[in-house]
């Protein structure tokens, strides 16, 4: 017989008297936010490197904003991942649409804020770094583009990359 768990397997297949087996999962290490660079954006010619339209249309597919409304206003949780830091990161450089950020200024805390040639601007910041009221394992990603903004309440849209 076999006793699961969301962490342990535990068998009595021994009998009395034999050693229990018990598999564990371990916690991934944790980053310094120090080490994580800006995802470079495609170059011109490279797969991803041709814009598909406009940031809204990219980020809200029909006018419907990605994730779901958190309490605070402007803000949106993300599905939960494994990697919340390389989720945010793929994401950010998905928002980029094609175009070349410059310049891409790091932040003294870790991440970093992309300026866009269209005006908007891309803010990363990895897990722990985003602000008192968010998780230490919770990395943000928040977006100012005009459009999006228009469709988030007139706000900058703020992304949570939650860890499961």
């Amino acid at each position: 017989m076999q006793v699961a768990s969301s962490d342990a397997v535990v068998s009595d297949a021994g009998g009395a008297g034999s050693a229990i087996d018990v598999a564990q999962s371990a916690e991934p290490p944790p980053v310094d936010p120090a080490t994580i660079e800006p995802p470079e954006a495609p170059r011109p010619g490279e797969a991803g490197a041709v814009p598909t339209g406009t940031r809204a249309e990219l980020i809200a597919r029909d006018g419907k904003l990605p994730g779901t409304q958190a309490k605070a206003d402007g803000v949106r949780t993300m599905p939960a991942s494994e990697d919340p830091n390389a989720t945010a990161l793929a994401y950010t450089q998905k928002t980029y649409n094609g175009q070349t950020p410059s310049p891409i200024t790091a932040l003294e805390t870790g991440g970093f804020v992309a300026k866009m040639p269209d005006g908007a601007f891309v803010t990363f910041r990895p897990a722990g770094q985003a602000g008192p009221k968010t998780l230490d394992t919770t990395a943000s990603v928040d977006i100012n583009d005009p459009a999006i903004n228009r469709l988030n309440g007139g706000q900058p849209l703020k992304l949570k990359f939650p860890r499961k």
